[in-house]
């Protein structure tokens, strides 16, 4: 069946719906769209996924999908009514934990990383499981800043699962990928900035960007635990742009003596508008990174390049990521040459934390 013209379908008919019932994202603070726009988007995806279950397509487990479901349960009540961060935490992960306690995640697969004893290993697997599910949910919501980003991002690794999992046999995982991908596509059609549409007409909401990150965390943990199967070291690549981001925002956020659960300006995201990019090319040059990095991660395993490798391979882009997020914070000084791919109206920065960011002493673009 197809699941992306149902996604399409539920979304055109959910708009009016979602503005009723309040579940709309209002521009206010850091939240910067010109006008109300209703957050239906996850929640479509949600049915589309559960319209083709209904028809057999889906060969996830009833737990995995209550996992998903938690998540987005999770995340449309603080869409509708404001949760607090330790609370969403603490609901995410005991709807993880149905994941591990029913064994529904097989133990991770860590390649030559494995160096613990034999009965050691298996529970810290599970342990690092764990963590990786609750870190990649979280970066995938982080990652929904933008018209289409947290979208493209999403796709461009499901993209990659899907190559993965039938390259390694895993055609279960495939075929979910495959449907995820089909409902976030259409997703897509309402959200992605185009020459026809200046701003998303439909947002994520929490509910989506929660319910992705859950489903993304099943597909990649579920792989990588299938027997022959990738390591998780090299299926990080899929997912490096989002989880390094959250991870460099946690470490920032706990530098300045701030809750790393709060809300600023600090994302990659808006380090890049602040650098003068319009949000459509943020989008496109965030999601292109994130496909390279995907496409680095699958040829990685097609010629078998052992898991301390691939991990060790995601240390430029921890060093370029912190080096960006220097230059936007520290005032470094940029020049950029005539022949630079950077757009020419590249501003001025204006702080990545309005009224607390440190201003640079100058940004000097030569073209």
């Amino acid at each position: 069946m197809n699941v992306f013209l149902v996604s399409v379908v539920l979304i055109h008919f959910f708009q009016p719906l979602a503005v009723r019932l309040g579940f709309v994202d209002v521009p206010a603070g850091r939240k910067r769209h010109e006008q109300t726009t209703p957050t239906c988007g996850g929640i479509a995806i949600l049915l589309a996924i559960a319209v083709a279950a209904l028809f057999g397509a889906l060969a996830a487990s009833l737990v995995v999908c209550l996992w998903v479901l938690g998540a987005a349960c999770i995340g449309a009540a603080d869409d509708l009514r404001g949760l607090p961060a330790t609370g969403r935490l603490i609901g995410y992960g005991m709807a993880a934990l149905l994941l591990f306690v029913t064994h529904e995640i097989p133990v991770v697969a860590f390649g030559d990383m494995a160096r613990l004893p034999g009965d050691i290993m298996p529970t810290a697997g599970l342990v690092i499981g764990f963590g990786f599910a609750l870190l990649l949910l979280n970066s995938i919501n982080m990652m929904d800043g933008l018209d289409g980003l947290a979208g493209g991002v999403s796709m461009s690794a499901l993209f990659w699962l899907v190559l993965i999992a039938s390259r390694f046999g895993a055609e279960g995982i495939a075929g979910d990928a495959q449907i995820v991908m089909a409902a976030t596509a259409g997703f897509l059609v309402f959200n992605l900035r185009t020459a026809w549409r200046s701003r998303a007409c439909v947002f994520l909401g929490d509910a989506g960007s929660t319910a992705l990150g859950a489903a993304l965390a099943y597909l990649i943990l579920g792989l990588s635990g299938t027997e022959g199967g990738p390591t998780l070291p090299a299926l990080l690549w899929l997912v490096a742009v989002p989880v390094i981001d959250t991870l460099s925002l946690i470490v920032r956020r706990f530098a300045a003596g701030r809750s790393p659960f709060s809300a600023d300006r600090w994302h990659l995201h808006h380090l890049l508008l602040d650098l003068g990019l319009s949000h459509a090319r943020v989008t496109l040059v965030i999601s292109a990174i994130a496909f390279v990095c995907g496409g680095v991660g699958f040829f990685g395993m097609v010629v078998g390049v052992r898991a301390s490798v691939m991990m060790i391979g995601l240390v430029p882009l921890v060093v370029a990521h912190t080096a960006l997020v220097l230059v936007a914070t520290k005032g470094i000084r940029i020049e950029v040459p005539a022949n630079s791919p950077l757009p020419p109206d590249v501003a001025p920065f204006k702080g990545s934390v309005e009224g607390t960011a440190k201003q640079p002493e100058a940004i000097r673009v030569v073209h």
